[in-house]
Parts: structure tokens; C-alpha cells; sequence
């Protein structure tokens, strides 16, 4: 209902947004691109996460995100993201050959720990470390006094980080792959 909706208000050169889960109707330009986001993802979710349920788990975090983020919803799209990083760093380091070991099974290990271990390892760059701290951050917004004492909600720019620390952290994983 909602697809067709913003079809017929395309006419008229309005759509609905979405801004903190509300709806609201905005100016709009078809011919105008989407704003794109600041890293591609240039693999896929196959390529670093070799069970194939978990690989489905994770695909779904990725398109839910997605939906959040389309909808207006960036506190639940940045906990999707948050989520998906902490699950294919667990399964890297159960299945990935480590120079550096953890000191507890990866499904025991925080995910500050967990991206310590991805860079330890030279799975993921330093940019991708320091980004993937924040979206741990943010990722804990998901308690409502975190944010409270944060003063601070997600927006489209915090979500679009997180965006861009996930893809980056999914293009590192891919290629240190060493299969």
C-alpha cells in the first residue's frame, strides 16, 4: 500500500519520508538519485560466512536494515548493523585459523573484543577497526538509558556510518578470506 502511495504522490512531486519512525510528506524529485552510501559492499554475505543458515541470519539483518534505515527507523537499522557485525566476527573467529588466539570461545567474547581479534589478525583494517568501535557505541543505543545518557538518537548520518563501517568490515573479512 505504501509502494503505491508513493507512486501516485511521485506525480504530484511528494513523498512520504520518514524521520525518527514518523511519517511525513517532503518534496520530492524522481529524477534526483538516491543519496548514496559512502562504501560499496562488493561481496557477498556467502563469501565470508561459510554455514549456510548463519549466512541467511545474516543476509536478513542486512535486509532489515535496509528497511529501517529506508523507513525512518535508524535506532533499529544501527542494531541490525550492530548485530550482523558481532555475528560474522563470531564466526570468523570460530572458523578462521588465528595468529593471535581469543581467551574464551567467540560466542563468550564482547564484540570490543571481537573486533580487537579481527585487527589482531589482520582481518580488517584500522579503519575498520576504529569505525566498528563506534558502531559498537552506537550499536548499544538499543538500551534506552544508554541513549539517554548519550543525549543523543540515531539520525540518517549515524545509520549511514554504520552503513559504511559494516560494508567496509564485510569487503575486509571477504578479502582476507583465506579460502
Amino acid at each position: 500500500m505504501i509502494q503505491r502511495l508513493q507512486e501516485v504522490l511521485a506525480f504530484e512531486g511528494r513523498r512520504i519520508d520518514y524521520r525518527k519512525g514518523q511519517p511525513f510528506l517532503i518534496e520530492y524529485d524522481p529524477d534526483e538519485p538516491a543519496r548514496p552510501q559512502r562504501v560499496e559492499l562488493k561481496v557477498a554475505i556467502t563469501d565470508i560466512v561459510s554455514d549456510p543458515d548463519l549466512a541467511r541470519a545474516v543476509q536478513l539483518r542486512l535486509d532489515e536494515a535496509g528497511i529501517c534505515q529506508e523507513h525512518g527507523a535508524y535506532t533499529s537499522a544501527v542494531i541490525m548493523l550492530g548485530s550482523l557485525l558481532e555475528g560474522v566476527l563470531v564466526h570468523a573467529a570460530d572458523v578462521r585459523t588465528a595468529a593471535v588466539p581469543l581467551t574464551r570461545p567467540a560466542r563468550d567474547t564482547r564484540l570490543q573484543e571481537l573486533i580487537q581479534h579481527a585487527h589482531a589478525n589482520q582481518w580488517i583494517d584500522q579503519d575498520a577497526k576504529m569505525a566498528s568501535d563506534l558502531l559498537r557505541i552506537y550499536r548499544n543505543l538499543v538500551h534506552p538509558l544508554a541513549e539517554k545518557r548519550a543525549k543523543h538518537s540515531a539520525d540518517f548520518d549515524t545509520a549511514d556510518l554504520c552503513w559504511s563501517t559494516v560494508n567496509a568490515v564485510l569487503n575486509d573479512l571477504a578479502a582476507s578470506n583465506p579460502q
